[in-house]
Formats: C-alpha cells, sequence, structure tokens
C-alpha cells in the first residue's frame, strides 16, 4: 500500500477538532446558530476522531486478527472509567439539579454509564465507550471470520436504522430510544464509523477527489438533515489530510498530546463558563463563550502537558 510519508497533518487536525467539539458543546452560551458551513464541520469533530482511530489501528494490516481487539477495548474501557471519576463532581451536580429523587438519579447515572456514556457535562466521553463497544464487537466479528467490508456494510446498516429510529413514533422508535436514547453509542454509530476508517486504508489513488466528493455530499446531507452527513463529513476531513505531508517537526507530537488533553478536560471550563453566565458575570454569547472556553482548556492543557513530560509524568496515562 502506497502510504504518505506521514500523518503530521493529522495531528494538527486533531488539535483543530478537538477545539471543535469544545464549539459542539458551546450551544449552552448562547442562542445563536452557526452558519451552515462551520455547523456541519464542528458536528463532523466526534466522527473524525472515530474514523481516525480505525485508519491508524489498521494501517499496514492485511487482516483483522493482525489487532489485539480485545486489549484495544480494554484500553478505551478503562480511559472511559477514569475520565467519568474525574468529572463525578460535575455529574453529580447535574444529577441533583434535574429534580429527581437519590433512586431515580442512580438508575440515570448508570444507565448513561453503561449505555449512551453521556451523564451530564460529560457527553463527550460517549466517544471513549463508543470506540471500547466497537473493538469488542470487531473482537467478535473477526473470530467469526466475517470480512472487513461485509463489517462495513452492517455499521453502516446500523447508523441508518438509528437515524430512522430516532424519528420514528412508533413502538420501534420508542422502544430504541427508550434503550439507547440517541444513535451516538458504539453499536449504531461507532462500528460505521470505525469500519469506515479500516476500509480509507485501502484508498490509494484519487483521495483528494474522493474527500472533495464526501465533503460535498456530507454537507448536503447535513443541511437536509439527512444519515450519514458527520460520517462524510469526518472521513472526507481525514482523506484530505491523508494527502497532505509535513515536515517531521516535534510541535506534532505536543499537539497530538494537547488535543486530547483540550478534548477530555474542556467540560469543566464550559461549566465555569456556563455558571458565570448565569450569574451575569459573562455576556450571553455562544461566539465568546466558545473563545473563553477555547482559551482556558488551551492554556489547562499545555500546563498538564508540560507536568506529565516532567515532574508528573503518570499524568500520560489519563490519555494513553
Amino acid at each position: 500500500m502506497n502510504s504518505p510519508q506521514n500523518l503530521n497533518i493529522v495531528d494538527v487536525m486533531k488539535f483543530m477538532m478537538s477545539i471543535s467539539v469544545i464549539g459542539i458543546h458551546s450551544y449552552i452560551f448562547g442562542p445563536e446558530q452557526f452558519p451552515l458551513l462551520l455547523n456541519y464541520v464542528v458536528m463532523t469533530a466526534v466522527s473524525f476522531f472515530i474514523t481516525t482511530s480505525g485508519y491508524l489501528y489498521y494501517r499496514n494490516k492485511e487482516n483483522l486478527n493482525q489487532v489485539s481487539w480485545g486489549k484495544l477495548g480494554w484500553k478505551y474501557f478503562k480511559l472511559y472509567f477514569i475520565w467519568v471519576a474525574i468529572y463525578l463532581p460535575l455529574i453529580l451536580y447535574g444529577l441533583k439539579s434535574n429534580g429527581c429523587g437519590a433512586t431515580e438519579n442512580i438508575g440515570v447515572f448508570v444507565y448513561n454509564l453503561l449505555v449512551t456514556g453521556g451523564n451530564p457535562y460529560s457527553y463527550h466521553l460517549w466517544y471513549l465507550l463508543a470506540v471500547g463497544v466497537t473493538c469488542f464487537i470487531m473482537y467478535i466479528l473477526a473470530k467469526s471470520r466475517i470480512s472487513l467490508f461485509n463489517i462495513w456494510i452492517l455499521g453502516l446498516v446500523l447508523i441508518l436504522v438509528a437515524y430512522f429510529a430516532m424519528r420514528n413514533q412508533g413502538v420501534f422508535g420508542n422502544m430504541f430510544r427508550t434503550i439507547f436514547e440517541t444513535g451516538n453509542n458504539g453499536l449504531t454509530y461507532g462500528l460505521g464509523a470505525f469500519a469506515t476508517g479500516m476500509m480509507l486504508t485501502r484508498i490509494n489513488t484519487h483521495k483528494f477527489v474522493i474527500a472533495t466528493c464526501l465533503f460535498l455530499i456530507g454537507l448536503a446531507l447535513f443541511k437536509y438533515d439527512q444519515p450519514f452527513s458527520a460520517l462524510c463529513g469526518g472521513t472526507s476531513i481525514f482523506l484530505l489530510c491523508s494527502t497532505i505531508n509535513l515536515k517531521e517537526h516535534a510541535i506534532y507530537c505536543h499537539l497530538r498530546a494537547l488535543s486530547s488533553w483540550v478534548y477530555f478536560i474542556h467540560m469543566y471550563f464550559v461549566f465555569i463558563i456556563m455558571s458565570c453566565i448565569i450569574r451575569g458575570w459573562l455576556p450571553n454569547n455562544r461566539y465568546e463563550g466558545w473563545l473563553i472556553a477555547t482559551a482556558c482548556s488551551v492554556m489547562a492543557s499545555v500546563v498538564i502537558y508540560i507536568l506529565s513530560q516532567d515532574k508528573i509524568k503518570s499524568l500520560t496515562h489519563l490519555i494513553r
């Protein structure tokens, strides 16, 4: 396979997409709606991360059994539970604020913990749970000797099923929403996005043309609220990045780590800024809130990263 010399541009894009994730959650800062193109790019962020993971874990592999799916799945589950523990104060605050009793809150917490990954103020952690679940599904399917292509088709079908189920007002839709709440989980989204990244390892030519077509198709799908918009967007951005070689430099390694730190810690700053807006200390403006949350998250990430490289090296276990 004719791989590009490096994927340094992907590290740059990861950092930018971590900031886009803050943009996703910035809706709580103000009523402003993003323009179509900006909204589309922002909403592709998590799809980009999952697709990228699928590509990176499967590149240079010839078959599914060459990947240690079980080990990889446990890695993501470990990270997920660690970060749930880190966000526990905000989760408990959010559950306490909903006005429900202790028993009901415990049920909501356990359900979100095990199924959706979307407990209060830690919604972004669903990515870790989704990839962990996806890896264990991949383990089962690989042992069953199901081909990558068939797994990919299965993943796309599940995305389509989830799309229609979330909009169905009948028994099927109600049952689906009762079980999953949203389509963002390892079964009905993670598998399709992850397998798409794996399939990208087989594309050797015409990447720029394919990426451009996917981006425009995804934009049209997004405008009319159709399925696969985020997947097309995230896939196209990664595929475009894979065509670009940047000269080797240590900055890309730093950006890779910083993107993880920004992604994982930003909801604490989103919470703080939201609290300041509620108290009238900051303007009720989505763009300003996004900017402030980004600045705080990046600065805090830089400090944590510096500490992880010297004085507290064990911090690296929180993102790897």
